[in-house]
């Protein structure tokens, strides 16, 4: 899923874990978590937009990555 935009997440109420990837307007990955676990808040003030999805097994976004977006009727500024 494709937060945007967004800097900051939470995990409050959610059943299981997620990996979470921060992006930057240029589509730069800041950070990127594995697993994080249900009752938890993350927060990057470099971050325009954030990556989810349900942790598992496989590849993931690394900081350093690079992804492309495109946020229809929005800019990431």
């Amino acid at each position: 899923m494709l937060l945007a935009p967004c800097r900051d997440v939470h995990t409050f109420g959610m059943g299981h874990a997620v990996d979470v990837a921060f992006v930057d307007a240029t589509g730069l990955v800041v950070e990127a978590h594995r697993a994080v676990a249900p009752g938890r808040r993350l927060r990057c003030r470099r971050a325009r937009a954030v990556l989810e999805r349900f942790a598992g097994e496989g590849p993931w976004l690394s900081a350093g990555d690079k992804v492309e977006m495109a946020v229809m009727g929005t800019a990431l500024r």
